[in-house]
């Protein structure tokens, strides 16, 4: 009696660990085993291939299935300097399943779940394909969900705010004061923005003039009088800031708001000293100086189409080296920013 009741004890275990340990389908092509018979091919709102480590969830049968692998393939690529990398770039999520006909349902985060009887072979995948629709219509505007890397080209006008520095050597130094700097140029920007996120780095590239007040530190004899001058002269600036921060999508407008960290590299091309009693005159700003700036930006995303819009940007640029003192930057331009919940309509494809 007690040997019968540990029998039915180790039955009952055995039957009930069995689906936690199931063994792979048998029958099926070898190739499969390493890469599935069910592959899985879905874009989800702002995902253009969604896991099941960003919440893809296969059911066959009722049953919540594994992940057996991701899926890819490796391509060539050359740099600037022309050295050749391999990369690798994943296109499906593959599963193992019981050859035969089976009722398939897929789910994944903010998407519409897709249902349908499929019948899975033994010598080749089957792929399903295509882009989930989603729950919030939201998601579906050009600036609910983008799904890529956003790109904007366009122009700058950043005057810089006051600034103090010396020039020359010796007997003939001087010091000076930047009153104000008329800077203009081109923007080139790339970011991130997912949803609430949005991710930016920024470079300029400008030219100007700028004027200020130039005096000798010890005027050299026969100078006369030490000053200070007026002076003018021009630049050129590379900037490169990177900005972080919050963002809220309505429709066809975005509004983002954030701080970041950036600098400007200014080439001080020459001083012209135009009040100065005689020929020798005081050295204005001259040659290359390094500023950096806290900004504290607002931006406006305006798309009319899914894909294409324009982006406005004011940065008020606080340096700490200056006293915290802080000049307006106004930014802008022509905004590439793939939408593919937006672009593509929600389709589902089964295809061997």
């Amino acid at each position: 009696m007690h040997s019968s009741r540990v029998a039915a004890a180790v039955l009952v275990i055995a039957v009930t660990a069995g689906p936690a340990a199931a063994s792979p389908p048998s029958g099926l092509a070898t190739q499969l085993y390493d890469h599935g018979n069910l592959r899985v091919a879905l874009a989800c709102a702002d995902s253009y291939l969604v896991s099941t480590r960003t919440g893809l969830r296969v059911y066959v049968d009722g049953e919540l299935v594994d992940e057996l692998a991701t899926n890819g393939h490796s391509y060539v690529t050359t740099d600037e300097d022309g050295d050749v990398e391999t990369e690798w770039a994943p296109t499906d999520i593959g599963f193992l399943v019981a050859p035969g006909r089976h009722h398939l349902r897929i789910e994944a985060p903010d998407c519409l779940p897709d249902e349908r009887d499929l019948d899975l072979a033994a010598d080749h995948a089957e792929r399903v394909t295509g882009r989930l629709g989603v729950r919030d219509p939201a998601l579906a505007t050009p600036t609910g969900a983008p799904s890529w890397y956003s790109f904007v080209i366009g122009g700058v006008y950043a005057p810089l705010g006051p600034t103090r520095g010396t020039g020359g050597d010796g007997s003939f130094g001087s010091s000076y004061t930047v009153a104000s700097t008329s800077q203009q140029g081109l923007l080139v920007s790339g970011g991130i923005e997912r949803r609430h996120f949005a991710l930016w780095i920024d470079e300029t590239f400008g030219w100007g003039s700028t004027t200020g007040m130039v005096a000798w530190r010890q005027p050299p004899v026969g100078t006369g009088s030490q000053g200070p001058f007026v002076y003018h002269g021009s630049l050129l600036a590379n900037g490169l800031a990177v900005r972080v921060g919050a963002r809220v999508p309505l429709g066809p407008v975005a509004l983002a708001v954030g701080g970041g960290l950036g600098g400007t590299l200014i080439d001080y091309l020459e001083s012209n000293v135009a009040t100065a009693p005689t020929t020798v005159a005081p050295i204005g700003p001259e040659g290359p100086a390094f500023d950096w700036y806290i900004p504290l930006w607002a931006a406006v995303t305006l798309k009319p189409s899914c894909n294409w819009g324009v982006q406005a940007i004011a940065s008020y640029e606080v340096d700490p080296s200056n006293g915290f003192a802080g000049s307006l930057a106004l930014l802008g331009g022509l905004e590439l920013q793939p939408a593919g919940a937006c672009s593509e309509p929600a389709h589902v494809d089964v295809r061997p």
